[in-house]
């Protein structure tokens, strides 16, 4: 039988599904030991602010199988049975799930800088404890250095300490204070936008902010022609202008008839952007 150890506020993404409650119980009893642990280390004085997050997990359970645990249809919103999560009917979603500045890059200097620095403590506050702000991949280490100079990664991934961070939940004004700390240098140095966001849980109508000013998010009430004109891409957003650029001279000289494409990846510099997926009826017929 499986049993769901599971954070209540994000399940979808604090969970882990254990074979038997013997194996729950333990992976619980360490994990709340190491929170702790760490909580009382760390973030002396965090339960001022109303937080239990020491005993927000869990135990769930059992199910029967992962088809018991997980069927809930991105696309409608439905639990579906019989059918895993993800893996929806239609191919866009009729409601989608998720939209805004879902997958930021955090600098790691903005995590480590909250000691010695109030005010950044009090936006990592204001951020990751009073609002829904969370981290998703934990990067820094050697990702700055660990590549052989022929890769696509961009420097603002290489420079963070959380990757595809949630910030779509933010409040906008608190939004806006994170770009201008986390561009500051790129605004003082009048260098071009260096991208926001990471790739991997990219929102599907995500967009950089606004081509008039870097610090100010993209409006999720516009349309889709409107952002398109006045926001970053969703690849500008995530490679940046230069790099996205680099990345588009390089699409064209392996890819010069467009054949391949896929949502939100790199696109021809020889073709009008659009964040709409073309429709089929523009590609021609191959001659046999």
């Amino acid at each position: 039988m499986l049993f769901n150890y599971s954070q209540s506020r994000y399940e979808y993404l604090f969970e882990s599904v254990c074979l038997g409650e013997s194996a729950s119980t333990a992976l619980k009893s360490s994990y709340d030991k190491s929170i702790a642990e760490c909580l009382d280390t760390n973030a002396p004085g965090y339960q001022e602010f109303g937080l239990d997050i020491d005993n927000v997990r869990e135990l769930i359970g059992p199910f029967d199988s992962l088809l018991g645990r997980f069927n809930m249809d991105s696309g409608t919103g439905k639990y579906v049975p019989g059918q895993l999560g993800d893996i929806g009917p239609s191919i866009l979603p009729q409601n989608r799930p998720w939209s805004g500045w879902c997958s930021a890059q955090v600098p790691h200097w903005f995590l480590a800088g909250g000691r010695e620095n109030e005010s950044i403590e009090n936006l990592l506050t204001e951020t990751f404890l009073l609002n829904s702000g969370f981290g998703g991949h934990v990067t820094g280490g050697d990702v700055s250095v660990a590549h052989d100079q022929m890769n696509a990664v961009p420097i603002t991934e290489r420079q963070s300490g959380f990757a595809a961070a949630g910030f779509a939940g933010l409040p906008t004004n608190l939004q806006e204070q994170l770009l201008k700390v986390f561009l500051n240098e790129t605004i003082a140095k009048g260098e071009s936008f260096p991208g926001i966001s990471e790739f991997n849980h990219i929102c599907s109508d995500s967009h950089g902010p606004l081509k008039s000013d870097m610090t100010k998010p993209c409006n999720l009430e516009y349309s889709e022609d409107k952002k398109d004109k006045l926001c970053y891409s969703m690849q500008e957003s995530v490679w940046g202008i230069e790099g996205t650029k680099k990345l588009e001279k390089i699409k064209d000289a392996v890819d010069p008839d467009g054949l391949f494409y896929c949502y939100g990846c790199i696109q021809s510099s020889k073709k009008e952007k659009s964040s709409l997926p073309p429709s089929t009826k523009k590609f021609k017929k191959s001659k046999k």
